[in-house]
């Protein structure tokens, strides 16, 4: 009988142990939900007292610029830029679809045009490629063109990169020995296993060696058809220098030798980032790590 009693207290005393660790354990949860749900509301109240201009719908300038009064031309995979051409510290837009069209940043005015039958394919670029401190204008389009313009629209040069006439789909500027004069490289799209990229001079001519990749030689490829060319500072010898860990005063570390890739902004260079992978200037030997 005792025994009954004793095991009767114990569980009275257990299930009372039992509701209280409950009731507490939910008043804990309760006033956690409490303050989230205060804490919502707060940050709720805090986002509608934000002024409605805090973020701006977005508003349409203009439209249509460098059209014609009733048409436009069929603008294909060419980006515009924006630079101030003219030197009056103002914006100006610059696209391509077959003509190449400047037009005020502001207004969409058209500036000028420069007229042409062959559609422009790859970006526009600008670069001070002649070195007098004004933004030269380039553009790849059909039949192999890479054409270069001022600031005003005049032509400065044109040229056929390649001797077949395949579309210039692939363009990119960067001063590829580092000698201070900025080079165009030029990829073309069509048929063919080699010679698809090209480098040219300031002033119109084919850089020795070039074009590439030369019959004979290793790899494999059919056409650049969409921008493929990639600019890199990946090894001594490649397109773009690389820095050196260690002494810095001919880029070469002889107790480490190991390269950490620099990308160094050139002050003439505009609009394009350093973008030719893999490829080497013919003038620059190989250095061995």
């Amino acid at each position: 009988m005792k025994n009954a009693t004793v095991r009767k207290m114990s569980f009275f005393w257990f299930a009372l142990l039992f509701y209280s660790f409950s009731q507490k354990g939910m008043t804990q949860n309760d006033g956690l939900k409490e303050r989230e749900t205060l804490r919502t509301l707060s940050l709720q109240e805090e986002a509608s007292s934000l002024p409605s201009s805090a973020i701006a719908a977005p508003a349409l300038k203009w439209a249509y610029g460098g059209c014609f009064s009733s048409w436009c031309q069929t603008g294909w995979y060419s980006s515009p830029a924006v630079a101030d051409i003219n030197g009056d510290g103002k914006q100006e837009v610059l696209w391509g679809s077959y003509d190449l069209v400047a037009v005020s940043g502001a207004e969409g005015k058209l500036l000028w045009r420069a007229s042409s039958d062959n559609r422009i394919w790859p970006g526009v670029a600008l670069a001070d490629l002649t070195g007098d401190g004004t933004l030269e204008i380039m553009v790849g389009r059909s039949g192999g063109q890479l054409a270069v313009y001022n600031g005003s629209g005049g032509v400065v040069w044109t040229t056929t990169p390649f001797a077949d006439g395949n579309e210039i789909r692939t363009l990119a500027i960067e001063d590829l020995d580092q000698d201070g004069q900025l080079e165009i490289i030029v990829g073309k799209a069509g048929a063919g296993s080699t010679k698809q990229i090209n480098v040219i001079t300031a002033n119109g001519a084919v850089r020795p060696g070039w074009p590439a990749r030369r019959d004979g030689e290793p790899g494999y490829g059919w056409g650049m058809y969409n921008q493929n060319v990639a600019v890199a500072s990946q090894f001594y010898g490649s397109v773009l220098p690389c820095r050196w860990r260690g002494d810095s005063s001919d880029g070469y570390d002889r107790s480490r030798r190991t390269c950490r890739a620099g990308l160094c902004r050139n002050p003439r260079f505009h609009g394009h980032d350093r973008s030719v992978l893999s490829l080497r200037a013919a003038s620059k030997p190989e250095r061995p790590l």
